[in-house]
C-alpha cells in the first residue's frame, strides 16, 4: 500500500490523505477482460478511515471524493479542478508500484470456469474443487436473490439416502425428473466432455397425480427455506417464456400445466409455445431479441421441464421430449418431505461439492460414455438417443456418489442402474414410435464431408456468392473467403435423424470445420450476423472455389 497525502508547493490541499492498497482488473464474466480499478480509502486525521472502494481507471477524473466519505473536501485556498487534477494525477503516477489483482464477479449461481478451474456459486458461497499449488483466483458474488439452503444436521449419508427415499415414491418420474436436474447442474461438464444437453422432459399424466407438485418439489435447488415457488404456467408468451430461459442457468426450468382447454386458441396457444421453446433448447439458440434498447441473444444454459395432461407433436417435434408419465404418490408418505424441503437442496449442496473435488475425472468418465454413445445404435431417432446418453450418465453419476458415500453397496448400484437403463429403453421407444418414418429412416452420419460435398456438387444446397442475395428462407448458405458456410437448418434437413451437434463434431473431427469462440458456429456480419458452419473447400474434394 502507498499513501499520497495531497500537496501543491507544500501547502496541504485536503483534509485527507489516500491509502492506495492495489490494482483490481475486475472481470464480470470468466472469459471477459479485466476492466483495472485501483482500491482506495481516505484517512483524516481524526476518526476512522473511510471503506476501502474502487474506482475504474478511466473514472478517476471525475470522481467526487463525498461520495467515499461525506467528510472528504478540499482548502479554499485551491480550485477545485486544480485540486482534483493534482490528486488524479498523483494517483495514476503511483500505479506501477501497485500489486495487480485479478478478481472475478459472479452475477448468478450456477458453475463457472475460472482461469480453466471451475467454481460453483451458490448464491452466498463459492464451492471450490481443492486447492491446488496455483495462486487462487479472487472470486467475488454479487449480490443474489437466489441462495442454496442446506440444513447442518442432515449428514452427507442422510440427505443422499432420502433424497432416494423421496423419488422411490414415485420412480419413473422421479429417477427422470431426477437425472435431468443433475444434468443441468453438471451442463459444463457436458460441454468440456464434447456435447450440450439439448432435450426436454414431459411429465405428463391425469389431473390430480400431483404432477405440479412433484416437478416444483424435485426442481427447485434455491430459497427452499421460503417455501415451494408456484410454476409458470405455459399460458405464457413466446417472448416472455424466452425472456425465463436466458435469465436460467444451470436449473430446470418448468412450464406448467399442458390442459385441454376449451377455447381451441387458448389450447393452440400452449402448444405454440411448447413447441417453439422446445426447439430452442434442441438447437442449442435463442433468436436475437430485443429488451429496452438492447439486442439480446444467446443460447440457452438450463434444462426444460413441461407438465400437462395429454402428449402433442409428432417427428422431429416428438423427438425433442422424452415423456414419463405421472401415476398419484403416497400423498402421507409425500407429506414427511415436504415438512422438510431443505432434504433436497442439502443433497444438491453435497453432491455439487463432490463433483466440484471429482471435476477433471467426471468428465473423463463423461467423453468415454459419449464416445461409446457416438459409436451405439438404440434403434431410435438421435434426439432421443441423446437424451437417453445425458439421463443415463447422470443417475449413472449419482448412483456413484452414493456408492462412494456409503448410501448404496456395489450390487445396489449395479441394480439401480440396471433397472434405470430398462425404464430409459423402455421411454424413448415408446417416444419413437410417435417420431415419424421420414424421421426415422433418414441416413446415419456416415461420411458428413463427404455427403456435403455430394449435396454441394450436385446442386442440392441452394448455395449463393453475393452475401447481400442470401435470404434465410430460400438459401441453405453462402460462399464467403473460401468456406462454404452453411446453416444450421440445412443440415438438420439433409441429415433428420441426426443431432446438428453431432454432425458439426464430426466435421470438426475430420478438420473440416473453421470454429468460432464460442462453438461449432461463427457468424457473418455481412448477412446481418447470422450464424453458420464454415466448411472449407479445400475439404470438399472436386469441390474447389
Amino acid at each position: 500500500m502507498s499513501t499520497i497525502s495531497p500537496r501543491i508547493d507544500g501547502v496541504r490541499i485536503s483534509n485527507f490523505d489516500i491509502n492506495i492498497h492495489r490494482m483490481v482488473n475486475i472481470h464480470d464474466s470468466p472469459q471477459g477482460e479485466g476492466v483495472p480499478h485501483v482500491e482506495i480509502s481516505l484517512a483524516f486525521e481524526k476518526g476512522e478511515p473511510s471503506k476501502k472502494v474502487r474506482v475504474a481507471l478511466s473514472e478517476l477524473a471525475s470522481i467526487r471524493w463525498t461520495t467515499i466519505d461525506y467528510r472528504a473536501s478540499f482548502s479554499p485556498d485551491f480550485a477545485v479542478a486544480t485540486a482534483n487534477r493534482y490528486v488524479v494525477d498523483a494517483i495514476r503516477s503511483s500505479l506501477d508500484e501497485l500489486p495487480i489483482a485479478e478478481v472475478y464477479q459472479l452475477s448468478h449461481p450456477g458453475l463457472y470456469k475460472i482461469t480453466g478451474r471451475p467454481v460453483f456459486c451458490t448464491g452466498g458461497e463459492v464451492i471450490r474443487p481443492p486447492t491446488s499449488t496455483e495462486q487462487e483466483p479472487e472470486i467475488e458474488c454479487e449480490p443474489m436473490t437466489q441462495r442454496l439452503d442446506i440444513d447442518p444436521e442432515l449428514s452427507e449419508t442422510e440427505a443422499a439416502a432420502e433424497m432416494l427415499n423421496l423419488i422411490s415414491l414415485f420412480p419413473d418420474p422421479g429417477r427422470i425428473i431426477l437425472s435431468q436436474v443433475l444434468v443441468a447442474l453438471l451442463r459444463q461438464a457436458y460441454e468440456d466432455a464434447g456435447k450440450s444437453p439439448a432435450f426436454c422432459v414431459f411429465l405428463y399424466g391425469h389431473t390430480g397425480t400431483q404432477k405440479t407438485t412433484i416437478a416444483s418439489f424435485l426442481t427447485q435447488i434455491y430459497n427452499r427455506n421460503d417455501g415451494i415457488a408456484e410454476l409458470t404456467r405455459l399460458n405464457a408468451s413466446c417472448a416472455a417464456a424466452v425472456e425465463m430461459l436466458m435469465d436460467t442457468t444451470d436449473q430446470v426450468k418448468v412450464f406448467d400445466d399442458l390442459f385441454p382447454a376449451a377455447s381451441p386458441q387458448v389450447r393452440k396457444g400452449q402448444e405454440k409455445v411448447l413447441a417453439e421453446i422446445t426447439r430452442y433448447i434442441a438447437d442449442g439458440t435463442i433468436p436475437a431479441r430485443m429488451k429496452g434498447r438492447k439486442v439480446r441473444e444467446g443460447r440457452p444454459m438450463c434444462g426444460l421441464l413441461f407438465t400437462g395432461e395429454y402428449l402433442i407433436g409428432e417427428g422431429s417435434d416428438a423427438a425433442r421430449l422424452l415423456p414419463v408419465k405421472m401415476t398419484k404418490p403416497d400423498t402421507s408418505a409425500l407429506s414427511y418431505f415436504q415438512a422438510r424441503p431443505l432434504i433436497a437442496s442439502t443433497f444438491y449442496h453435497n453432491f455439487i461439492v463432490w463433483f466440484i473435488e471429482n471435476y477433471d475425472g467426471v468428465v473423463a468418465y463423461l467423453k468415454e460414455w459419449l464416445d461409446e454413445y457416438r459409436k451405439t445404435d438404440l434403434g431410435v431417432h438421435d434426439r432421443l438417443r441423446e437424451a437417453h446418453f445425458f439421463l443415463n450418465t447422470a443417475y449413472s453419476l449419482l448412483l456413484e456418489y452414493c456408492g462412494e458415500k456409503g448410501v448404496l453397496e456395489e450390487a445396489d448400484v449395479r441394480r439401480f442402474h440396471s433397472s434405470f437403463v430398462g425404464l430409459l429403453i423402455q421411454l424413448v421407444r415408446a417416444q419413437n414410435e410417435r417420431v415419424s418414418p421420414t424421421a426415422t429412416e433418414a441416413s446415419t452420419l456416415g461420411n458428413v464431408l463427404e455427403r456435403i460435398g455430394e449435396l454441394y456438387r450436385s446442386g442440392q444446397l441452394s448455395i449463393v456468392d453475393n452475401k447481400r442475395q442470401f435470404d434465410d428462407h430460400q438459401h441453405d448458405g453462402v460462399t464467403h473467403k473460401g468456406y462454404l458456410c452453411l446453416r444450421p437448418q440445412a443440415l438438420s434437413r439433409f441429415f433428420p435423424s441426426s443431432d446438428i451437434n453431432d454432425i458439426a463434431h464430426e466435421l470438426d473431427a475430420q478438420g473440416a470445420l473453421d470454429k468460432g469462440k464460442d462453438g461449432y458456429k461463427k457468424k457473418i456480419s455481412a448477412v446481418g450476423g447470422k450464424h453458420f458452419y464454415w466448411v472449407p473447400f479445400s475439404k470438399l474434394q472436386g469441390s474447389t472455389r
